[in-house]
C-alpha cells in the first residue's frame, strides 16, 4: 500500500462507508490467511509429485516419492526396504491378491541402459521363491529418465522396442516417473478407478497410462 493510500485510509477510517469496508476487508484477509495455510499444508502433502519427476532426481528421492504416491493412491501397505543387506527391491506393494515389487532409478540418459531397467527381474524370482505360491509376484521398474531436463522436455519414448520385448519376456513392467504421475492424476481426478490403476502397473513391458488395459 502506498504512503498516499495509507494516509487517506487513516483520515477516512471513521467514515461510515469506509469503516464498513475496512471491517469487511479485515474479515476477508483473516479468512484468506486461514485458507492459505490450509492450501500450503495440502500442497506439502502432494510434494512427492514434483519430487518424483524432479531434475536430477536420483534413486533415493524416487524411492521415497514413489512410496508416498502409492500410499496416496490407495495401497494400504507399501514397504520401503532401506539399508537392507544384501540389497533387495526398493519397494514392496502388498495387495490382497498380489505382491508388486518396484525398483526405482534416476538417470540422465534419454534412453536408459539395460542395467537401469532389468535389475527388478532377479528380485521377482527371489521374492516369488520366498513366498512360494501364496501370492503372484509382479515387478515394476520406475525410471526418472532424461532427468537433466524439465519433465516436459524429456524423451517421450525412452524405452525402445527391444527393451520392451525383453521386459515382456521377463515379465516385468517399466514406467517413467512422468507416466506414473500421469496415472496418479487420472486416478485422483476420477478418470480411472483404483483397480484400473493397479492392473495397469501390473502389466509387462512399457507402461503408459491412457493406453488400453487388457
Amino acid at each position: 500500500m502506498s504512503d498516499h493510500l495509507k494516509l487517506l485510509r487513516h483520515i477516512t477510517k471513521d467514515f461510515d462507508d469506509v469503516k464498513k469496508l475496512i471491517a469487511e476487508h479485515k474479515a476477508i484477509a483473516k479468512q484468506l490467511r486461514t485458507v492459505d495455510r490450509k492450501l500450503k499444508t495440502v500442497e506439502a502433502k502432494y510434494k512427492f509429485l514434483t519430487d518424483i519427476i524432479s531434475v536430477g532426481g536420483q534413486d533415493t528421492i524416487i524411492e521415497k516419492s514413489a512410496k508416498l504416491l502409492f500410499k496416496s493412491a490407495g495401497f494400504k501397505e507399501v514397504r520401503h526396504l532401506v539399508n537392507v543387506r544384501p540389497k533387495r527391491e526398493d519397494l514392496q506393494i502388498w495387495c490382497d491378491d498380489c505382491l508388486i515389487l518396484a525398483e526405482c532409478k534416476g538417470t540422465k540418459y534419454s534412453v536408459p541402459p539395460d542395467a537401469e531397467l532389468n535389475q527388478i527381474k532377479k528380485y521377482i524370482d527371489h521374492r516369488a521363491n520366498i513366498i512360494k505360491s501364496k501370492l503372484p509376484v509382479f515387478g515394476l521398474t520406475i525410471i526418472n529418465h532424461d532427468n537433466s531436463k524439465l519433465y516436459h522436455n524429456r524423451n517421450r519414448n525412452p524405452i525402445d522396442k527391444n527393451k520392451h520385448e525383453y521386459a515382456v519376456a521377463s515379465q516385468y513392467g517399466i514406467i517413467t516417473t512422468v507416466d506414473l504421475v500421469r496415472g496418479f492424476l487420472f486416478l485422483k481426478n476420477n478418470n480411472i478407478t483404483f483397480d484400473t490403476f493397479k492392473q495397469t502397473i501390473k502389466q509387462f513391458g512399457v507402461i503408459k497410462f491412457g493406453d488400453r488395459v487388457d
